[in-house]
């Protein structure tokens, strides 16, 4: 509440570091904290630590691995580990969108690994079929490869999806 709605960043993390020190093995409160420091903050070397002793305290909570997979691959540029992250992500939540689209992402952007990346964006989009985010990045995988008909189709479900925002084929 405090640092979403009320934009209280200091008094938040007060808060934080109360939660943490009256719980400190209680995943949820580790991993908020961490996703606080790394972007209201930009502590990243303490948003590691918590990210770290989230993953420790709830080594196959889906969100967190996710969220600190992200963390690895943006900010850290630890690409291996960005993987190890990802991949436990989706083994933990296979049916989660936002960690199959991230790690498809992943795999297109940093290891151009078009056929795993493909195959991810389309478990993302059996979950969530009209998220422009998926058909987007999916677009582009087909297109990287020339197939220029396929990724047509994407476009195409993109503008029947979102008809009024013409930025999401700027692509």
């Amino acid at each position: 509440f405090l640092y979403q709605q009320k934009q209280d960043y200091a008094q938040a993390e007060v808060m934080y570091q109360r939660a943490v020190d009256a719980d400190p093995k209680n995943a949820l409160w580790l991993g908020n904290y961490a996703i606080f420091l790394y972007q209201q903050k930009q502590d990243y070397a303490q948003a590691e630590v918590m990210y770290q002793r989230a993953v420790e305290a709830d080594p196959k909570h889906a969100n967190h691995l996710g969220n600190y997979a992200n963390f690895l691959y943006q900010q850290k540029q630890d690409y291996a580990q960005a993987e190890v992250m990802y991949q436990r992500a989706v083994e933990a939540d296979p049916k989660h969108a936002n960690h199959l689209g991230n790690y498809a992402n992943f795999l297109y952007q940093q290891k151009q690994d078009y056929a795993q990346a493909e195959m991810m964006y389309q478990r993302a989009l059996d979950v969530d079929p009209k998220s422009v985010r998926f058909l987007g990045g999916y677009a582009l995988v087909l297109t990287s490869q020339q197939k220029h008909a396929q990724a047509s189709v994407m476009w195409n479900r993109i503008l029947k999806t979102n008809p009024d925002d013409v930025s999401d084929l700027g692509n």
